[in-house]
Protein backbone atom coordinates (compact mmCIF):
# COMPACT_ATOMS: atom_id res chain seq x y z
CA UNK A 1 0.00 0.00 0.00
CA UNK A 2 1.16 3.55 -1.01
CA UNK A 3 1.00 6.53 1.96
CA UNK A 4 -0.36 8.67 -1.10
CA UNK A 5 -1.75 7.56 -4.46
CA UNK A 6 -1.79 11.17 -6.79
CA UNK A 7 -4.21 11.52 -9.47
CA UNK A 8 -2.81 13.66 -12.52
CA UNK A 9 0.08 14.21 -13.50
CA UNK A 10 -0.23 17.87 -13.95
CA UNK A 11 2.21 20.60 -12.74
CA UNK A 12 0.64 20.38 -8.83
CA UNK A 13 0.43 16.97 -9.03
CA UNK A 14 4.00 16.50 -9.43
CA UNK A 15 4.95 18.94 -6.99
CA UNK A 16 2.70 17.22 -4.50
CA UNK A 17 4.33 14.06 -5.06
CA UNK A 18 7.96 15.19 -5.39
CA UNK A 19 7.60 17.14 -1.91
CA UNK A 20 5.77 13.62 -0.20
CA UNK A 21 8.64 11.36 -1.73
CA UNK A 22 10.95 13.71 -0.76
CA UNK A 23 10.27 13.53 2.35
CA UNK A 24 9.91 9.70 2.75
CA UNK A 25 6.82 8.83 2.03
CA UNK A 26 5.29 5.96 -0.69
CA UNK A 27 4.04 7.63 -3.65
CA UNK A 28 2.52 7.01 -7.31
CA UNK A 29 1.55 9.38 -9.32
CA UNK A 30 -0.70 8.34 -12.17
CA UNK A 31 -0.80 9.98 -15.03
CA UNK A 32 -3.17 9.22 -18.68
CA UNK A 33 -0.89 11.12 -21.22
CA UNK A 34 2.47 9.71 -22.41
CA UNK A 35 4.06 12.53 -20.60
CA UNK A 36 3.93 14.38 -17.36
CA UNK A 37 2.90 18.06 -16.56
CA UNK A 38 -0.52 18.49 -17.68
CA UNK A 39 -0.46 21.95 -19.39
CA UNK A 40 2.94 21.89 -18.43
CA UNK A 41 4.07 20.32 -21.38
CA UNK A 42 5.87 20.72 -24.99
CA UNK A 43 5.54 19.28 -28.20
CA UNK A 44 7.52 18.63 -31.12
CA UNK A 45 6.74 20.12 -34.51
CA UNK A 46 8.77 20.55 -37.78
CA UNK A 47 12.03 21.01 -35.22
CA UNK A 48 10.26 23.41 -33.23
CA UNK A 49 9.22 22.80 -29.13
CA UNK A 50 6.21 24.06 -28.74
CA UNK A 51 4.85 25.04 -25.19
CA UNK A 52 1.77 24.64 -24.48
CA UNK A 53 0.69 26.93 -22.08
CA UNK A 54 3.66 28.60 -20.53
CA UNK A 55 4.13 32.65 -21.89
CA UNK A 56 5.83 34.55 -18.63
CA UNK A 57 6.15 33.60 -15.34
CA UNK A 58 6.24 35.97 -12.58
CA UNK A 59 9.90 36.43 -11.41
CA UNK A 60 11.80 36.29 -8.28
CA UNK A 61 11.55 38.19 -4.91
CA UNK A 62 11.42 38.21 -1.35
CA UNK A 63 7.58 37.16 -1.72
CA UNK A 64 7.68 34.55 -4.12
CA UNK A 65 6.81 31.40 -3.19
CA UNK A 66 7.85 29.44 -6.38
CA UNK A 67 11.64 29.83 -5.40
CA UNK A 68 11.50 28.35 -2.34
CA UNK A 69 9.26 25.29 -3.05
CA UNK A 70 11.65 24.60 -6.24
CA UNK A 71 14.56 24.68 -4.23
CA UNK A 72 13.00 22.93 -1.45
CA UNK A 73 12.77 19.97 -3.99
CA UNK A 74 16.26 20.42 -5.93
CA UNK A 75 14.24 21.41 -8.79
CA UNK A 76 15.69 25.60 -9.20
CA UNK A 77 19.37 25.15 -9.95
CA UNK A 78 18.69 21.90 -12.07
CA UNK A 79 16.73 24.74 -14.80
CA UNK A 80 17.74 27.63 -16.54
CA UNK A 81 15.79 30.99 -16.07
CA UNK A 82 15.40 33.40 -19.04
CA UNK A 83 14.96 36.88 -17.70
CA UNK A 84 12.04 38.63 -20.13
CA UNK A 85 13.02 42.11 -21.03
CA UNK A 86 10.31 45.06 -20.36
CA UNK A 87 8.47 46.15 -20.98
CA UNK A 88 5.68 44.02 -18.98
CA UNK A 89 3.75 44.10 -21.50
CA UNK A 90 2.23 46.22 -25.01
CA UNK A 91 -1.21 47.51 -25.82
CA UNK A 92 -2.23 47.88 -29.21
CA UNK A 93 -5.17 49.73 -29.65
CA UNK A 94 -5.69 50.54 -33.42
CA UNK A 95 -3.09 52.75 -34.47
CA UNK A 96 -2.15 53.56 -30.84
CA UNK A 97 0.39 51.69 -28.67
CA UNK A 98 0.93 51.96 -25.17
CA UNK A 99 3.71 50.00 -23.12
CA UNK A 100 3.42 48.92 -19.80
CA UNK A 101 7.13 48.66 -17.51
CA UNK A 102 8.01 47.27 -14.90
CA UNK A 103 7.69 48.16 -11.71
CA UNK A 104 4.48 49.90 -9.48
CA UNK A 105 6.68 53.31 -9.90
CA UNK A 106 7.32 53.27 -13.33
CA UNK A 107 3.60 51.55 -14.44
CA UNK A 108 2.09 54.34 -11.96
CA UNK A 109 4.46 57.51 -14.27
CA UNK A 110 3.73 55.59 -17.78
CA UNK A 111 -0.33 55.82 -17.35
CA UNK A 112 0.31 59.37 -15.83
CA UNK A 113 2.05 60.31 -19.58
CA UNK A 114 -0.49 58.68 -21.04
CA UNK A 115 -3.41 59.60 -19.55
CA UNK A 116 -2.40 63.36 -17.03
CA UNK A 117 -3.65 62.95 -13.80
CA UNK A 118 -3.87 59.51 -13.71
CA UNK A 119 -0.54 58.36 -12.03
CA UNK A 120 -1.16 58.78 -8.70
CA UNK A 121 -4.61 57.47 -8.71
CA UNK A 122 -2.75 54.08 -10.34
CA UNK A 123 0.28 54.24 -7.86
CA UNK A 124 -2.46 53.81 -4.80
CA UNK A 125 -4.16 51.06 -6.36
CA UNK A 126 -0.84 49.50 -7.40
CA UNK A 127 0.55 50.00 -3.93
CA UNK A 128 -2.93 48.58 -2.42
CA UNK A 129 -2.26 45.15 -4.44
CA UNK A 130 1.22 44.36 -3.21
CA UNK A 131 -0.04 45.39 0.03
CA UNK A 132 -2.45 42.06 0.10
CA UNK A 133 0.64 40.14 -1.60
CA UNK A 134 1.98 41.06 1.45
CA UNK A 135 0.47 39.97 3.43
CA UNK A 136 -0.19 36.60 1.65
CA UNK A 137 3.06 35.42 1.55
CA UNK A 138 2.72 35.66 5.55
CA UNK A 139 -0.12 33.43 5.75
CA UNK A 140 -0.06 30.45 7.54
CA UNK A 141 -1.60 27.63 5.16
CA UNK A 142 -2.54 24.98 7.85
CA UNK A 143 -6.54 24.56 8.80
CA UNK A 144 -5.47 24.09 12.48
CA UNK A 145 -3.27 27.73 12.32
CA UNK A 146 -5.90 29.21 10.27
CA UNK A 147 -8.81 28.87 13.22
CA UNK A 148 -6.61 29.70 15.82
CA UNK A 149 -6.30 33.05 14.00
CA UNK A 150 -9.81 33.26 13.00
CA UNK A 151 -10.86 35.82 16.39
CA UNK A 152 -8.21 37.86 15.68
CA UNK A 153 -7.84 37.82 11.92
CA UNK A 154 -8.91 41.16 10.56
CA UNK A 155 -5.99 42.88 12.90
CA UNK A 156 -3.24 40.05 11.66
CA UNK A 157 -4.62 40.75 8.09
CA UNK A 158 -6.42 44.00 7.50
CA UNK A 159 -5.03 44.32 4.02
CA UNK A 160 -6.01 40.75 3.18
CA UNK A 161 -9.63 41.62 5.20
CA UNK A 162 -10.81 44.98 3.69
CA UNK A 163 -8.72 46.12 0.96
CA UNK A 164 -9.42 45.05 -2.30
CA UNK A 165 -13.16 43.83 -1.61
CA UNK A 166 -15.44 42.52 -4.52
CA UNK A 167 -14.97 43.27 -8.66
CA UNK A 168 -11.93 44.33 -9.89
CA UNK A 169 -14.07 45.90 -12.17
CA UNK A 170 -15.74 47.89 -8.88
CA UNK A 171 -12.63 48.33 -7.61
CA UNK A 172 -11.15 50.30 -11.35
CA UNK A 173 -14.52 52.06 -11.16
CA UNK A 174 -13.52 53.76 -8.04
CA UNK A 175 -10.17 54.06 -8.41
CA UNK A 176 -9.54 55.41 -11.95
CA UNK A 177 -10.87 57.66 -14.12
CA UNK A 178 -9.81 57.37 -17.57
CA UNK A 179 -11.17 53.80 -19.53
CA UNK A 180 -8.00 53.65 -21.89
CA UNK A 181 -6.14 53.55 -18.29
CA UNK A 182 -8.14 51.19 -16.76
CA UNK A 183 -7.52 49.16 -20.17
CA UNK A 184 -3.99 49.62 -20.37
CA UNK A 185 -3.75 48.60 -16.56
CA UNK A 186 -5.75 45.34 -16.69
CA UNK A 187 -4.78 44.19 -20.75
CA UNK A 188 -3.45 40.98 -19.44
CA UNK A 189 -7.02 39.97 -17.89
CA UNK A 190 -7.49 37.28 -20.13
CA UNK A 191 -4.57 35.58 -18.71
CA UNK A 192 -6.88 35.01 -15.92
CA UNK A 193 -10.19 35.66 -16.49
CA UNK A 194 -13.11 37.44 -19.18
CA UNK A 195 -14.90 39.55 -17.28
CA UNK A 196 -13.56 42.41 -14.53
CA UNK A 197 -17.02 42.47 -13.30
CA UNK A 198 -16.89 38.99 -12.31
CA UNK A 199 -13.12 38.59 -11.21
CA UNK A 200 -11.80 39.13 -7.68
CA UNK A 201 -9.92 42.32 -7.54
CA UNK A 202 -8.16 40.85 -4.91
CA UNK A 203 -6.56 37.54 -6.47
CA UNK A 204 -5.91 39.52 -10.11
CA UNK A 205 -4.32 42.24 -8.07
CA UNK A 206 -1.85 39.86 -6.28
CA UNK A 207 -0.77 38.26 -9.71
CA UNK A 208 -0.47 41.80 -11.10
CA UNK A 209 1.87 42.93 -8.04
CA UNK A 210 3.90 39.89 -8.85
CA UNK A 211 4.76 40.75 -12.08
CA UNK A 212 5.37 44.57 -11.61
CA UNK A 213 7.22 44.12 -8.51
CA UNK A 214 9.11 40.88 -9.58
CA UNK A 215 9.16 41.30 -13.28
CA UNK A 216 9.13 37.82 -15.55
CA UNK A 217 11.07 35.20 -16.24
CA UNK A 218 10.63 31.83 -18.51
CA UNK A 219 12.13 28.63 -18.30
CA UNK A 220 14.58 27.70 -21.61
CA UNK A 221 13.45 24.85 -22.85
CA UNK A 222 9.94 25.08 -22.16
CA UNK A 223 7.26 24.41 -19.48
CA UNK A 224 7.96 20.58 -19.77
CA UNK A 225 12.25 21.26 -18.80
CA UNK A 226 10.29 22.21 -15.03
CA UNK A 227 7.43 18.98 -15.29
CA UNK A 228 10.24 16.97 -16.19
CA UNK A 229 12.70 17.63 -13.38
CA UNK A 230 9.84 17.52 -10.92
CA UNK A 231 9.23 13.70 -11.95
CA UNK A 232 12.99 13.54 -11.50
CA UNK A 233 12.49 14.33 -7.96
CA UNK A 234 10.10 12.32 -7.56
CA UNK A 235 11.57 8.81 -8.93
CA UNK A 236 15.28 9.83 -7.86
CA UNK A 237 13.42 9.71 -4.03
CA UNK A 238 11.73 6.19 -4.78
CA UNK A 239 8.58 7.29 -5.90
CA UNK A 240 7.13 5.98 -9.00
CA UNK A 241 5.28 8.59 -12.18
CA UNK A 242 3.16 6.34 -13.99
CA UNK A 243 2.42 7.06 -17.33
CA UNK A 244 -0.37 6.49 -20.11
CA UNK A 245 -2.42 5.09 -16.85
CA UNK A 246 -5.73 6.59 -17.11
CA UNK A 247 -7.43 6.74 -14.03
CA UNK A 248 -11.22 5.78 -14.07
CA UNK A 249 -12.67 5.18 -10.70
CA UNK A 250 -12.09 5.70 -7.22
CA UNK A 251 -13.57 2.72 -5.05
CA UNK A 252 -15.21 4.05 -1.98
CA UNK A 253 -15.94 2.63 1.27
CA UNK A 254 -16.93 3.90 4.90
CA UNK A 255 -16.49 7.76 4.02
CA UNK A 256 -13.51 7.24 2.23
CA UNK A 257 -11.06 5.79 -0.50
CA UNK A 258 -10.36 2.24 -0.65
CA UNK A 259 -8.69 2.02 -3.76
CA UNK A 260 -7.68 4.04 -7.17
CA UNK A 261 -8.34 2.09 -10.32
CA UNK A 262 -6.99 2.59 -13.52
CA UNK A 263 -6.72 1.11 -17.16
CA UNK A 264 -3.18 0.81 -18.76
CA UNK A 265 -2.54 -0.56 -22.41
CA UNK A 266 -6.53 -1.50 -22.60
CA UNK A 267 -5.57 -3.95 -18.79
CA UNK A 268 -7.23 -2.85 -15.61
CA UNK A 269 -5.77 -2.21 -12.71
CA UNK A 270 -5.98 -1.10 -9.13
CA UNK A 271 -3.50 0.47 -6.21
CA UNK A 272 -4.25 0.87 -3.07
CA UNK A 273 -3.32 3.77 -0.57
CA UNK A 274 -3.44 5.47 2.89
CA UNK A 275 -4.76 9.07 0.82
CA UNK A 276 -5.53 10.53 -2.26
CA UNK A 277 -4.30 13.75 -3.99
CA UNK A 278 -6.78 14.38 -7.46
CA UNK A 279 -4.96 16.56 -9.23
CA UNK A 280 -7.89 16.78 -11.75
CA UNK A 281 -11.00 18.65 -12.50
CA UNK A 282 -13.02 18.49 -9.30
CA UNK A 283 -16.23 18.02 -11.04
CA UNK A 284 -14.64 15.45 -13.55
CA UNK A 285 -13.92 13.72 -10.00
CA UNK A 286 -17.33 14.23 -8.95
CA UNK A 287 -19.17 12.72 -12.53
CA UNK A 288 -16.67 10.38 -13.81
CA UNK A 289 -14.62 9.10 -10.62
CA UNK A 290 -16.49 8.64 -7.94
CA UNK A 291 -19.73 6.71 -7.42
CA UNK A 292 -23.09 8.75 -7.27
CA UNK A 293 -24.06 9.64 -3.80
CA UNK A 294 -20.45 8.63 -2.46
CA UNK A 295 -19.50 12.38 -1.94
CA UNK A 296 -22.41 14.28 -1.10
CA UNK A 297 -20.60 17.68 -0.05
CA UNK A 298 -18.68 17.38 -2.91
CA UNK A 299 -21.52 17.65 -5.14
CA UNK A 300 -23.12 20.95 -3.35
CA UNK A 301 -19.75 22.13 -3.95
CA UNK A 302 -19.63 21.70 -7.38
CA UNK A 303 -23.70 23.13 -7.82
CA UNK A 304 -22.26 26.34 -6.30
CA UNK A 305 -19.51 27.08 -8.05
CA UNK A 306 -19.32 28.69 -11.46
CA UNK A 307 -16.36 27.24 -13.58
CA UNK A 308 -13.77 29.56 -15.45
CA UNK A 309 -13.44 30.17 -19.04
CA UNK A 310 -11.33 28.74 -22.38
CA UNK A 311 -9.17 29.31 -24.71
CA UNK A 312 -7.55 28.63 -28.16
CA UNK A 313 -4.57 28.51 -28.38
CA UNK A 314 -2.57 29.42 -31.87
CA UNK A 315 0.97 28.57 -32.45
CA UNK A 316 2.87 29.18 -35.37
CA UNK A 317 6.83 28.43 -36.65
CA UNK A 318 8.19 30.82 -38.90
CA UNK A 319 11.14 30.26 -41.26
CA UNK A 320 12.39 33.52 -39.51
CA UNK A 321 12.64 35.58 -36.63
CA UNK A 322 9.63 37.93 -36.01
CA UNK A 323 11.97 40.70 -35.27
CA UNK A 324 12.47 41.25 -38.57
CA UNK A 325 8.76 41.63 -39.82
CA UNK A 326 8.85 44.25 -36.68
CA UNK A 327 8.42 42.63 -33.28
CA UNK A 328 9.99 44.82 -30.69
CA UNK A 329 8.11 42.94 -27.47
CA UNK A 330 7.68 40.03 -26.15
CA UNK A 331 4.46 39.66 -25.03
CA UNK A 332 1.64 42.26 -26.37
CA UNK A 333 -1.99 42.37 -26.09
CA UNK A 334 -4.39 43.41 -29.70
CA UNK A 335 -7.44 44.92 -27.87
CA UNK A 336 -9.89 46.26 -30.79
CA UNK A 337 -11.36 49.77 -31.17
CA UNK A 338 -14.59 47.63 -30.74
CA UNK A 339 -13.97 47.20 -26.60
CA UNK A 340 -14.46 51.06 -25.50
CA UNK A 341 -13.59 49.71 -22.15
CA UNK A 342 -13.34 47.55 -19.95
CA UNK A 343 -16.97 47.13 -19.63
CA UNK A 344 -17.03 45.71 -22.86
CA UNK A 345 -13.92 42.85 -22.11
CA UNK A 346 -16.68 40.81 -21.13
CA UNK A 347 -18.89 40.51 -23.38
CA UNK A 348 -15.57 40.74 -25.89
CA UNK A 349 -14.78 37.18 -25.21
CA UNK A 350 -17.62 36.11 -26.33
CA UNK A 351 -18.37 38.45 -29.93
CA UNK A 352 -16.66 37.11 -33.39
CA UNK A 353 -12.99 35.79 -32.55
CA UNK A 354 -12.10 38.20 -35.17
CA UNK A 355 -12.64 40.74 -33.28
CA UNK A 356 -11.57 39.49 -29.50
CA UNK A 357 -8.70 40.56 -27.75
CA UNK A 358 -5.71 38.69 -28.86
CA UNK A 359 -2.31 38.07 -26.67
CA UNK A 360 0.83 37.41 -29.34
CA UNK A 361 3.96 36.04 -27.48
CA UNK A 362 7.13 36.32 -28.96
CA UNK A 363 9.39 34.01 -27.73
CA UNK A 364 12.36 35.04 -30.54
CA UNK A 365 12.83 37.74 -28.27
CA UNK A 366 14.55 35.76 -25.78
CA UNK A 367 16.69 32.66 -26.00
CA UNK A 368 14.03 30.32 -24.92
CA UNK A 369 15.37 27.06 -26.30
CA UNK A 370 12.05 26.49 -28.66
CA UNK A 371 13.24 27.56 -32.14
CA UNK A 372 15.92 26.31 -34.53
CA UNK A 373 18.70 28.87 -34.89
CA UNK A 374 17.41 31.19 -37.34
CA UNK A 375 13.87 30.48 -37.01
CA UNK A 376 10.92 31.86 -34.19
CA UNK A 377 7.76 30.30 -32.39
CA UNK A 378 4.91 32.75 -31.99
CA UNK A 379 1.90 32.06 -29.54
CA UNK A 380 -1.42 33.94 -29.93
CA UNK A 381 -4.16 33.43 -27.56
CA UNK A 382 -7.90 34.31 -26.86
CA UNK A 383 -11.00 33.50 -24.51
CA UNK A 384 -12.93 30.93 -25.63
CA UNK A 385 -16.05 28.62 -24.67
CA UNK A 386 -17.09 24.89 -24.89
CA UNK A 387 -20.36 25.60 -26.03
CA UNK A 388 -19.68 26.55 -29.72
CA UNK A 389 -17.88 23.21 -30.32
CA UNK A 390 -19.90 20.71 -28.75
CA UNK A 391 -21.70 18.34 -31.23
CA UNK A 392 -19.70 19.37 -34.18
CA UNK A 393 -18.79 15.87 -35.75
CA UNK A 394 -14.93 15.62 -36.95
CA UNK A 395 -15.16 17.07 -40.30
CA UNK A 396 -16.83 20.40 -39.13
CA UNK A 397 -14.78 20.03 -36.00
CA UNK A 398 -11.59 20.23 -38.84
CA UNK A 399 -13.56 23.05 -40.66
CA UNK A 400 -13.95 25.13 -38.32
CA UNK A 401 -10.42 24.67 -36.96
CA UNK A 402 -9.40 25.78 -40.31
CA UNK A 403 -11.77 28.35 -40.22
CA UNK A 404 -10.34 30.12 -36.96
CA UNK A 405 -6.69 29.63 -38.04
CA UNK A 406 -6.85 31.30 -40.95
CA UNK A 407 -8.47 34.21 -39.15
CA UNK A 408 -5.52 34.09 -36.93
CA UNK A 409 -2.77 34.22 -39.47
CA UNK A 410 -4.85 37.22 -41.10
CA UNK A 411 -4.63 39.38 -37.62
CA UNK A 412 -1.03 38.05 -37.12
CA UNK A 413 -0.76 39.31 -41.21
CA UNK A 414 -2.22 43.03 -40.20
CA UNK A 415 0.17 43.36 -37.18
CA UNK A 416 3.51 41.68 -38.85
CA UNK A 417 3.04 42.32 -42.53
CA UNK A 418 4.32 39.37 -44.22
CA UNK A 419 3.85 36.38 -41.23
CA UNK A 420 1.87 34.44 -43.42
CA UNK A 421 4.89 34.01 -45.81
CA UNK A 422 6.97 33.31 -43.45
CA UNK A 423 4.90 30.52 -41.91
CA UNK A 424 6.43 26.89 -41.45
CA UNK A 425 3.39 25.03 -39.46
CA UNK A 426 0.63 26.36 -37.27
CA UNK A 427 -1.19 24.20 -34.67
CA UNK A 428 -4.64 25.33 -33.01
CA UNK A 429 -5.73 23.95 -29.78
CA UNK A 430 -9.83 24.29 -28.43
CA UNK A 431 -11.66 24.06 -25.77
CA UNK A 432 -12.24 20.53 -26.94
CA UNK A 433 -8.38 20.14 -27.06
CA UNK A 434 -8.22 21.03 -23.27
CA UNK A 435 -10.88 18.69 -22.37
CA UNK A 436 -9.56 15.85 -24.18
CA UNK A 437 -5.99 16.37 -22.50
CA UNK A 438 -6.41 17.34 -19.38
CA UNK A 439 -10.22 16.12 -18.65
CA UNK A 440 -10.79 20.15 -17.06
CA UNK A 441 -14.47 20.62 -17.56
CA UNK A 442 -15.91 22.88 -20.38
CA UNK A 443 -12.23 22.85 -21.25
CA UNK A 444 -11.20 25.74 -18.73
CA UNK A 445 -7.90 26.47 -18.40
CA UNK A 446 -8.24 28.03 -14.89
CA UNK A 447 -10.24 26.09 -13.22
CA UNK A 448 -13.08 27.19 -10.87
CA UNK A 449 -13.98 31.22 -11.72
CA UNK A 450 -11.89 33.57 -9.68
CA UNK A 451 -15.15 35.44 -8.67
CA UNK A 452 -15.33 37.21 -5.14
CA UNK A 453 -16.94 34.19 -3.44
CA UNK A 454 -15.03 32.19 -4.90
CA UNK A 455 -11.15 33.10 -4.60
CA UNK A 456 -8.25 32.81 -2.22
CA UNK A 457 -9.22 32.00 1.16
CA UNK A 458 -13.00 31.59 0.22
CA UNK A 459 -11.80 28.71 -2.17
CA UNK A 460 -8.91 27.33 0.70
CA UNK A 461 -11.79 26.80 3.75
CA UNK A 462 -14.68 25.34 1.00
CA UNK A 463 -13.27 23.57 -1.89
CA UNK A 464 -12.81 19.91 0.31
CA UNK A 465 -14.18 16.63 -0.11
CA UNK A 466 -16.42 15.24 2.26
CA UNK A 467 -14.24 11.94 2.01
CA UNK A 468 -11.48 11.59 4.62
CA UNK A 469 -9.17 10.78 2.75
CA UNK A 470 -9.22 12.53 -0.60
CA UNK A 471 -7.65 15.77 -1.10
CA UNK A 472 -7.42 18.30 -3.78
CA UNK A 473 -4.26 20.03 -6.02
CA UNK A 474 -4.19 22.43 -9.05
CA UNK A 475 -6.19 25.27 -10.50
CA UNK A 476 -9.55 23.48 -8.93
CA UNK A 477 -8.44 24.08 -5.45
CA UNK A 478 -6.59 26.51 -3.45
CA UNK A 479 -5.13 29.25 -4.50
CA UNK A 480 -6.17 28.84 -8.37
CA UNK A 481 -5.01 28.21 -12.08
CA UNK A 482 -1.66 29.82 -13.05
CA UNK A 483 1.78 28.34 -12.52
CA UNK A 484 2.93 30.00 -9.23
CA UNK A 485 -0.65 29.27 -7.66
CA UNK A 486 -0.35 25.10 -9.24
CA UNK A 487 3.10 24.68 -7.48
CA UNK A 488 1.94 26.62 -4.03
CA UNK A 489 -1.29 24.42 -4.49
CA UNK A 490 0.45 20.79 -5.24
CA UNK A 491 2.87 21.46 -2.30
CA UNK A 492 0.07 22.75 0.28
CA UNK A 493 -1.68 19.92 -0.04
CA UNK A 494 1.86 17.68 0.24
CA UNK A 495 2.77 19.67 3.80
CA UNK A 496 -0.95 19.37 4.81
CA UNK A 497 -0.74 15.58 4.98
CA UNK A 498 3.15 15.41 6.30
CA UNK A 499 2.13 17.66 9.27
CA UNK A 500 -0.95 15.90 9.65
CA UNK A 501 -1.67 12.72 8.61
CA UNK A 502 0.92 11.43 7.52
CA UNK A 503 3.18 12.73 10.09
CA UNK A 504 6.74 10.50 11.15
CA UNK A 505 6.49 9.93 14.90
CA UNK A 506 9.48 11.81 15.13
CA UNK A 507 7.41 14.67 13.91
CA UNK A 508 4.33 14.73 16.64
CA UNK A 509 3.84 16.87 19.79
CA UNK A 510 7.21 18.94 20.12
CA UNK A 511 8.73 17.83 17.09
CA UNK A 512 6.47 18.98 14.26
CA UNK A 513 7.19 21.03 11.69
CA UNK A 514 5.77 24.68 11.36
CA UNK A 515 3.32 25.49 8.84
CA UNK A 516 4.09 26.48 5.60
CA UNK A 517 3.66 30.32 5.04
CA UNK A 518 4.72 31.89 1.52
CA UNK A 519 7.62 33.40 3.30
CA UNK A 520 8.88 30.40 5.01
Amino acid sequence: MYDVVVVGAGLAGLTAGAKLAKEGRRVCVLEKHSRPGGCATNYRRKHFDVDVSLHILDGFDGLDPKRPILEDLGVFSRLEWVNVPGPFYRVLRGEEVFELPFGIEAAADALDRRQPGEGHRVRRLLRRMNGVRTELSSFPYSPREVMKRIPIFPFLYPRLSFSLGGTLGDTLDRSLQDEEAKLALVANLPFIHDDPYTVSAKFFGVAQAAFLEAGAVYIKGGSQQLSNQLQHTIEAAGGEVRLRHRVTRLVTRGGRVTAVEFEHRKERGQVEAREVIANAAIPHVLHHLLDEGSDPRLSRLVKKFRVGPSLMAFHAGLSRPLQELGSRHYLSFDIPRSVRGIRDMGPNADGPPSERIMNVTDYGQIDSGLAPPGKSLVAACMLDRMAPWEGLDASAYRDRKAELEDMFLDRLEGLYPGFRQAVEFVELATPRTVRRYTNNTEGSFAGFEQNPSQALMRRFFRVRSGLRNLHFAGAWQFPGGGYTCALLSGYLAAQTLIEGRLRHPAQIGFGASKPYSLSS
